[in-house]
């Protein structure tokens, strides 16, 4: 098979479709497996050992290295993105600085203990657990004029994808987390939690395979300075 043939196989495998239907198929087979685990936490008497690398929600476990390992490649993209075009370059060094961060925090997971410190400032550890998502809001609210922006640069089927993939993951990582906690406060742990946390992890890993395959998309583009799919507005730089 001739170098050219290795390389259009190559096009084809990583186009961005094959890599959500990927992506997609991995989360289904992880919460399915969680799925699994519930049922049998809820059942036997005493569980079998080992089952947290199959939980969504527990640290070391193999849907916690796979979002981290998701936020990494959408940080590299990002990075890429920021190297092959010279409209916003900053922004998008920032975007993959702040992916790298996120990607690191979900393997050693910072942010959660964020939630005792905030809750006890604003005096509602007892009735908000999950106090840590406060201070995200302010930062994302600080950031959103100039991640604004650089979103309206960009064609509007980009646009759209990355609208969609926000909603997606920040509906899970922050919305779902909040309708968490108070689940929690009302059942505590059980099967109302339960199904909580692998609709809110299965969120998060669906929004961030949906934008990782919509950078690979833009990141595809020739030329991304002549192309429309990053619009020339240097004074938005």
């Amino acid at each position: 098979m001739s170098l050219a043939n290795h390389k259009r196989q190559a096009s084809v495998s990583l186009n961005p479709q094959a890599i959500m239907v990927t992506i997609g198929v991995i989360v289904i087979a992880l919460a399915g497996a969680n799925v699994v685990v519930a049922l049998i936490r809820q059942l036997a008497e005493q569980p079998a050992a080992g089952l947290d690398v199959f939980d969504l929600n527990a640290e070391q476990s193999i849907s916690s290295w796979f979002s981290s390992a998701l936020l990494l490649i959408a940080s590299g993209l990002a990075a890429a993105i920021a190297v092959k075009t010279t409209t916003m370059t900053w922004r998008w060094a920032g975007l993959a600085a702040m992916l790298l961060l996120a990607s690191i925090d979900e393997t050693i997971a910072v942010h959660e203990r964020l939630s005792e410190p905030v809750g006890n400032l604003l005096n509602i550890s007892d009735s908000f657990p999950f106090a840590w998502v406060l201070p995200f809001i302010v930062i994302g609210a600080a950031l959103f004029p100039t991640y604004l922006g650089l979103l309206r640069s960009l064609e509007r089927q980009y646009q759209i994808l990355f609208v969609l993939s926000a909603v997606i993951y920040l509906g899970g990582a922050v919305g779902l987390e909040i309708i968490g906690g108070f689940l929690l406060n009302i059942f505590g742990s059980g099967v109302a939690t339960e199904l909580e946390v692998i609709v809110e992890e299965s969120a998060e890993m669906l929004g961030m395979g949906l934008f990782i395959s919509s950078l690979f998309q833009l990141f595809s583009v020739p030329d991304l300075q002549s192309e429309p799919a990053l619009q020339k507005e240097e004074t938005l730089r």
